[in-house]
C-alpha cells in the first residue's frame, strides 16, 4: 500500500495508478545530471530499470538501479550487444532481497541530452521487447542546463499502443540530495538472476521502519574511445606547444644575428667614411722662399 511519501503521477489517459517515491526518482536525477555534465556539448545518456509493485491497478515505482551502458556507439544512450545482455540480466533479476518484499521491473528509464521527452523508434523497440507488459512504463529525462531535468512517463493505452510522441503530463525532478544517501555502485552482476545472487541476495536490506532504502548509484566511467580520443588531443597540443616554443626561440635568435649585422655594418660605414675624409685632404708641400 502506498504511503503518504508517494507522488501520483495522473496523466489523462493512463489505464491504471501510477506513484513513485520521490528519492527513487532523485536517484534517477542524480544519475542523469551526473552524465549530463561529464562532457562538454550535451554530455552523456544515462539509463536503467525503474523498481516496485503492480498490485490493484496500481504501479508503485519503490527504487532504480542503473544500466552500466558502454557507450560504444557513442555518447547516446544506444545499446550495444553487450548493453542488451545487460539489460536482460537487470530485468530478469529485478530486485530480489532476503528479508523484504520482491520488487519488479516495472519500466525503466533513459534520458535525452539532445532533443525532447519522446520515445524513439529504438526506445518503442526496447520497451517491447524488455518490458512487454501492459502496467510496465517508461520515463524520460531531459536535464536542462541551470534547472531542474523535466521528466515524463510513457504507458500503454487500454487499447495497447504506446504513445511515444511525447508525454501526456511532463513534470520536473527536483534536487532532494540532501535528504538522500551518498551513491555507491552495485554493479548488474549482484542484480542478475545467478545461483549466487539467489542464495545471497542483492545488495539491499530492509530498514528498521520497513522502507526500502534507495539502490546506490553512479554514473558509468568513461567509454575508451572517450578517454583515447583526449590522449590524442593532449599529444597533439603538446607538440603545437612545442613548435610555438621553438620557433619563438628561433625569432629571437634572428633578431640578435641582425642586430649583430647592424652594428657590424654602422662599424664598417664609420671606416669607409674616416678612409674616404682622409683621401680627399690634398698633400700639401713647403712652398720656395
Amino acid at each position: 500500500m502506498a504511503g503518504a511519501e508517494y507522488t501520483p503521477w495522473a496523466a489523462q489517459g493512463i489505464p491504471f495508478q501510477l506513484e513513485y517515491d520521490p528519492d527513487a526518482l532523485e536517484q534517477v536525477r542524480r544519475i542523469v545530471v551526473e552524465a549530463y555534465y561529464s562532457m562538454p556539448r550535451g554530455g552523456m545518456e544515462a539509463g536503467g530499470v525503474l523498481l516496485g509493485r503492480f498490485e490493484k491497478g496500481r504501479v508503485e515505482v519503490m527504487n532504480s538501479v542503473p544500466l552500466e551502458c558502454e557507450h560504444a556507439l557513442g555518447p547516446g544512450f544506444v545499446l550495444s550487444p553487450k548493453d542488451h545482455s545487460a539489460l536482460e540480466a537487470l530485468v530478469a533479476g529485478s530486485g530480489r532481497q532476503p528479508d523484504g518484499p520482491e520488487l519488479k521491473a516495472v519500466g525503466w528509464y533513459h534520458s535525452h541530452t539532445r532533443s525532447g521527452l519522446f520515445l524513439s523508434e529504438e526506445d518503442l523497440r526496447i520497451h517491447a521487447r524488455y518490458f512487454p507488459e501492459p502496467w510496465q512504463v517508461a520515463l524520460v529525462v531531459r536535464p536542462e542546463h541551470g534547472s531542474p531535468p523535466r521528466a515524463g512517463f510513457f504507458f500503454r493505452e487500454k487499447s495497447g499502443k504506446m504513445r511515444g510522441e511525447s508525454t501526456a503530463l511532463e513534470f520536473q525532478l527536483l534536487n532532494r540530495s540532501a535528504t538522500t544517501p551518498p551513491a555507491v555502485w552495485v554493479g548488474a552482476a549482484e542484480i542478475a538472476p545467478s545461483a549466487a545472487v539467489r542464495a545471497q541476495g542483492p545488495s539491499m536490506h530492509e530498514t528498521a521502519g520497513g522502507r526500502l532504502p534507495p539502490i546506490p548509484v553512479v554514473v558509468p566511467a568513461a567509454p575508451r574511445w572517450l578517454l583515447f580520443l583526449t590522449l590524442v588531443l593532449g599529444v597533439v597540443a603538446f607538440i603545437a606547444a612545442s613548435g610555438f616554443a621553438f620557433r619563438d626561440t628561433e625569432v629571437r635568435v634572428l633578431r640578435e644575428d641582425i642586430k649583430r649585422e647592424r652594428l657590424r655594418a654602422r662599424d664598417l660605414e664609420k671606416k669607409l667614411d674616416l678612409e674616404r675624409k682622409s683621401k680627399e685632404v690634398p698633400n700639401t708641400r713647403p712652398g720656395s722662399p
